[in-house]
């Protein structure tokens, strides 16, 4: 079945708030430019977008839009940061550049990306402008949204927490406080079992920057009066089951662009995605917003009781995040996954 994705043409804001980024605090955006330019035609890798970030800001900063798909990210991802940090990234970079005879406005793409890999700078952010500075209360005027997340988010930080050693994936858990010994029971989070507390670490990493979110964000914009459509993504990779259904997997349903006639499951998963969201982006519901809809996993699709939904999320322990004062598991996450996010997993 083509559900006429491939036909329908969505015009997307072109004002990203990129205008108010983090290389714009000097006035540079021309270095990132180039970087852009040169990924469209396909001499880099692409940059790393977090589109979930960016719509969210834009449902928060009066955007023109009435319907709005939250799809594996929101501002609790990637919060707005002060300003002072875009200065100071921009400065170091610089002085890099400045070094080898250039600064951000005339370097070649190659060697800004040098000097942001030595830098470790994996990604961008939105920048703590005027539009943005009580963004984790702001109401959104859109009338209806759909948000989820797939299982295994955190993948894209796989890596850099096996790279870590037991004692150090303890230690980022000692800001917790008094609450520690929970969020660590919680977690799996155990000295004499490595390969448990990786895992547990990823989890965490997994729930608060997708898992709760979802949660959090769906309930502040019913509070606000919008119809909120929830959903669980849980088809795994259909190349490699293993890597179980992981960030951005999703995509290779919903565009349908590749041969997935090797797996049933996909291919139905595929064509029911595909219609939902078009169903949706027509003002028709995709499915009652009263029950969560359940992609997958082993092309199953339907409406899930609340029962179930508990087992395939950790919401028991997203409850228990709930009660934490946010500052406190931001700089856990801080801690664990500084300098570690990477789509090379």
């Amino acid at each position: 079945m083509n559900c006429g994705i491939d036909t329908i043409k969505i015009r997307v804001l072109a004002h990203l708030r990129l205008g108010k980024s983090v290389l714009q605090a000097r006035g540079n955006l021309q270095g990132l430019a180039k970087v852009m330019e040169s990924a469209r035609a396909g001499t880099v890798g692409s940059p790393l977008w977090c589109g979930g970030v960016y719509i969210h800001a834009h449902l928060l900063t009066g955007a023109p839009v009435r319907r709005a798909i939250l799809q594996s990210g929101s501002l609790q991802l990637s919060p707005p940061q002060p300003e002072a940090r875009g200065l100071a990234l921009c400065e170091s970079l610089e002085t890099s550049l400045a070094q080898r005879g250039h600064n951000l406005a005339d370097a070649p793409v190659d060697l800004i990306l040098e000097v942001l890999a030595k830098a470790n700078v994996a990604s961008l952010w939105l920048q703590r402008v005027e539009e943005l500075q009580d963004w984790d209360t702001r109401h959104s005027q859109v009338d209806e949204v759909v948000i989820g997340d797939v299982e295994y988010e955190s993948v894209i930080w796989r890596n850099g927490i096996e790279s870590m050693s037991t004692s150090e994936i303890i230690s980022c858990f000692e800001p917790a406080g008094n609450q520690a010994s929970e969020l660590k029971a919680l977690y799996n989070i155990m000295a004499d079992r490595p390969t448990a507390c990786k895992l547990g670490a990823l989890d965490f990493i997994n729930d608060t920057r997708f898992a709760l979110p979802v949660l959090t964000v769906g309930n502040a914009f019913r509070e606000s009066g919008q119809k909120v459509y929830s959903y669980v993504f849980d088809q795994v990779n259909p190349w490699q089951a293993s890597s179980r259904a992981h960030h951005a997997v999703e995509l290779v349903m919903l565009f349908g662009s590749l041969d997935l006639t090797h797996n049933a499951g996909a291919v139905a998963v595929r064509e029911d995605i595909r219609r939902k969201w078009l169903d949706f982006c027509s003002g028709v519901a995709p499915w009652s917003a009263e029950h969560v809809y359940a992609f997958g996993p082993h092309g199953r699709l339907g409406e899930i009781p609340t029962s179930e939904h508990e087992g395939r999320r950790r919401i028991s322990a997203c409850r228990f995040l709930e009660k934490m004062d946010p500052g406190v598991y931001n700089t856990i996450f801080a801690r664990l996954a500084a300098g570690k996010i990477s789509l090379a997993n």
